[in-house]
């Protein structure tokens, strides 16, 4: 009994973000047909010692209410790379208690014949949570509340968990510490750095929204801009932005020509703030590559400006916190916005007689973007195997599910295709065969090098 719990102390102390299996094989003897001298006596077969890293999958199985599912074991996992179903060799589940900080962690290998599961590093002992404010997407003076409710989320987390703060622009970084009070006094601190770039281009002029002008210079979409133009030019009347070519249309119409340029305008600093928030986010998630427990980055957003493909601008984000072993949520703020000082376009103020039908102009442009804004920061979480909550009104109860939802964790030993090399990432797909539960996972895995 004592060598048992011994080798589930010694199980305990190995971390799985390194799987490795080793299986030894040997030809079976026949029984011998005559007596033979030692001499003459067959030698022992030979003893073929292999291994396999297996790619660790982090899931997270959830309830109706939020909370984590314990009791799962391999066989309840369905786990596929690059769209082949393949085994799950091992799994680890660790869970921290939400309130005591208490850390439980089963090591289980469902397959156990023949196979020896080895890891290489210490268990958790607590968790390590990363605050990263999107900062570029925050207008100045914005999410003071937003700041408030992160600093009570702070002040309310056990003792034995560790906290740091990061934000986009790179202007305020606090290292992960157990102290509170440095963390949630740059919260205090902080202020939103977003310049709006869906201004006019001149008074009165022709307003476009994000989601538009992405959708027009970096998809090339003729009948956004046709849309653009009938509505913010002609009143709304499509026949009239239909005639001819583009270029013909903003050739001899001065309001075309501005729709597109204000297009391009938009689309140009979209791209640059949001190729600044991606890299930000990479950077802060594979600097916390190197500790060691169940690891959550928190993204404080307002909005990343991505509208087709928009997994695949979060693809490197997924590999980067796949290999780092890092969940990122995503915690927005919702609502809807109106600017008090716009007031709207209607057919009169842009053609002088009653044709097409009034807009809502600026205002109308950025509820647009709202929803382009929630739709990234899911597909963000999602790719990452994150928690992800649009909040409307006080934030304290999405930080707490956040926190509930990444206190526990399946750690998946998956076997990866045969020769898949060092740093080889696969795409993923999990499932669980449970019905009424919630899987996260990240999207994308990587094989691990050596320990």
């Amino acid at each position: 009994m004592h060598g048992r719990r011994g080798f589930c102390r010694t199980l305990r102390a190995m971390s799985p973000r390194y799987w490795t299996i080793a299986v030894l094989t040997g030809a079976a003897l026949a029984a011998p047909v005559a007596a033979q001298s030692p001499a003459q006596q067959a030698p022992p077969p030979p003893m073929f010692r292999s291994s396999v890293t297996l790619v660790t999958v982090d899931v997270t199985v959830l309830d109706k209410d939020g909370r984590p599912v314990p009791g799962l074991t391999g066989d309840d996992f369905q786990v596929k790379l690059n769209g082949k179903t393949q085994p799950v060799r091992a799994l680890s589940y660790v869970q921290v208690a939400t309130k005591a900080g208490d850390l439980v962690v089963t090591d289980i290998a469902p397959e156990t014949t023949g196979r020896h599961v080895v890891t290489n590093s210490t268990p958790p002992e607590s968790r390590l949570f990363v605050l990263f404010v999107d900062d570029l997407s925050i207008p100045p003076g914005g999410a003071k509340s937003f700041f408030e409710a992160a600093a009570r989320w702070v002040g309310r987390l056990p003792a034995e968990d560790a906290v740091g703060l990061a934000n986009t622009t790179g202007t305020v970084v606090v290292n992960p510490t157990r102290e509170r009070a440095p963390v949630m006094a740059a919260l205090r601190r902080l202020t939103g750095e977003f310049t709006d770039p869906r201004r006019p281009l001149v008074p009165n002029g022709p307003t476009v929204s994000i989601a538009e002008a992405l959708d027009i210079v970096d998809y090339n979409d003729v009948g956004t801009l046709r849309n653009v133009i009938a509505r913010e030019c002609f009143g709304g009347n499509a026949n009239e932005a239909s005639s001819g070519s583009i270029e013909f249309l903003v050739a001899r119409n001065q309001c075309a020509g501005q729709a597109q340029g204000a297009a391009r305008m938009i689309a140009a600093q979209t791209r640059a703030a949001t190729r600044r928030q991606v890299d930000a986010v990479m950077a802060a998630v594979a600097a916390m590559k190197p500790a060691k427990g169940l690891k959550q980055l928190v993204l404080m957003s307002q909005g990343i400006g991505v509208t087709r493909n928009s997994y695949g601008t979060f693809e490197p984000v997924a590999r980067v916190a796949a290999d780092a072993g890092v969940q990122v949520s995503v915690l927005m703020e919702g609502g809807d916005e109106v600017d008090m000082a716009d007031g709207g376009r209607s057919p009169e103020n842009v053609r002088g007689d009653s044709a097409g039908s009034p807009d809502a102009g600026l205002t109308a442009r950025r509820r647009e973007d709202r929803r382009m804004f929630q739709s990234s920061g899911q597909t963000l979480a999602d790719a990452t195997g994150g928690f992800y909550q649009t909040i409307v009104g006080a934030a304290d109860q999405a930080f707490d599910r956040a926190q509930v939802a990444g206190s526990a964790v399946y750690r998946l030993g998956v076997e990866p295709p045969a020769d898949a090399p060092e740093g080889a990432a696969f795409s993923v797909s999990a499932s669980v065969k449970k019905t009424g539960v919630t899987l996260h996972a990240n999207r994308q895995a990587v094989v691990p090098g050596p320990p």
